[in-house]
């Protein structure tokens, strides 16, 4: 099978993406405390999807496809059967979607698509394909978890999720003081961004 993807350069996105998302946030806080506004706190979301969608845009690229029944080969990359240990659908992203594979050699190869439209859909039926052909080949390929596969990236997206956890727990505890105190008043809407921390704690979780 040989299929043309609109595939989605991870590192690069996540670059993008986790580069900008505590300024934008920390930003638009921080303007929100010192002008006594409530504006900034409404741009939160609006701009965090602006940042996502242009991180996938940028990250965006044409890759060739193709699979029998031993082999894999993404862009000349040759991907053996045999020397995978398991996999994983990422499925939980707002637009994007990946099948991630534990080699044997510890490494990880992933391919990223869009997960709407055709792409989505086009992408899906690959997926399908190319998993049932692997397990006819190699039974003892295994169903795992993000954290499983992506040891090397959890070890940076950590730290940065706990410095993100950190610093919303310093805002809250600012924003309450305030509340209680009476010096200032706060806009209610800080605490949303309490929300957008909670969806990436099941990531500090370390797997065996």
């Amino acid at each position: 099978m040989k299929i043309e993807l609109k595939t989605v350069s991870t590192r690069k996105f996540l670059l993008i993406t986790l580069l900008s998302i505590p300024m934008i946030i920390g930003g638009t806080i921080a303007t929100a405390l010192l002008f006594d506004s409530k504006l900034p706190i409404f741009l939160i979301v609006p701009a965090l999807i602006g940042i996502i969608i242009i991180g996938q845009k940028k990250a965006t690229q044409k890759s060739i496809v193709e699979f029998d029944n031993e082999k894999l080969i993404v862009n000349d990359k040759i991907i053996n059967f045999s020397s995978i240990k398991g996999y994983h659908i990422n499925d939980t992203g707002l637009s994007m979607i990946a099948i991630d594979f534990k080699l044997s050699s510890n490494e990880t190869f992933t391919i990223t698509s869009s997960n709407s439209g055709k792409q989505g859909k086009k992408f899906n039926e690959f997926t399908n394909h190319l998993l049932d052909t692997v397990k006819k080949v190699n039974e003892k390929i295994e169903k795992l978890e993000y954290q499983d596969i992506h040891v090397k990236q959890m070890k940076i997206l950590r730290p940065i999720i706990i410095i993100g956890i950190v610093l919303v727990a310093v805002f809250d505890i600012l924003a309450i003081y305030n509340i209680i105190v009476g010096n200032r008043r706060m806009p209610w809407q800080i605490f949303f961004v309490n929300f957008l921390i909670l969806g990436l704690i099941p990531y500090l979780k370390k797997r065996n």
